[in-house]
């Protein structure tokens, strides 16, 4: 019998607790640990009151305090979506230019505060699903191409894409990739550039 645990030799973990500096930013991360993106689930969502869909909620934050305090080095983001018609999943974060706010520009500060709180890079992990949003949320969503999804996820399935020509995908979703880091930054400048 194999012991998969045992590979047959030392090896020297010390490099994941030695600091990381980005060489573009100068940045500095304290130590290798990085807190995955996950897709938490925890924002409102209602297509019919779109002004209160993905705002970072009292939960979320919690949840990022924990991580915060949690030793990591680094702590990224779940999906930030550009586009409330094409999130990852229902109760996803959303930076949109229509629906800015004072609400949402406070909640998205107090999250980035809070995962810099116990001394790690917040990163922001900017998201457009296209094709691979669900059918539930939008039955025509945007893409590249006009191939659907035929998979599911969480029981639901996707919609027929309609593709993008250049223009619209300047438009569409590059223009609100570029709001949406904008955002990030004027948003407190809390999170990091890297």
């Amino acid at each position: 019998m194999v012991d998969k645990n045992n590979v047959g030799y030392e090896v020297d973990s010390s490099l994941l607790g030695e600091k990381l500096i980005f060489p573009s930013s100068k940045r500095e991360a304290r130590n290798r640990f990085l807190k995955a993106a996950m897709s938490e689930k925890l924002c409102f969502f209602d297509k019919d009151n779109q002004q209160i869909s993905g705002i970072p909620t009292q939960r979320l934050i919690n949840l990022y305090s924990k991580w915060a305090h949690g030793g990591f080095g680094m702590i990224l983001t779940g999906n930030l979506m550009v586009d409330i018609n094409h999130p990852e999943c229902a109760g996803n974060t959303i930076i949109e230019k229509v629906l800015d706010s004072k609400e949402r520009r406070d909640a998205f500060k107090k999250l980035a505060d809070t995962m810099k709180s116990g001394g790690a890079l917040a990163i922001a992990q900017l998201s457009h699903a296209g094709r691979m949003t669900s059918i539930t949320i939008n039955e025509h969503p945007f893409s590249a191409s006009d191939i659907q999804f035929k998979g599911k996820k969480n029981g639901q399935g996707f919609g027929v894409p309609i593709p993008l020509t250049e223009e619209q995908i300047r438009t569409e979703v590059i223009a609100r990739f570029v709001y949406a880091a904008k955002f990030c930054q004027e948003a407190g400048q809390n999170f990091e550039q890297l």
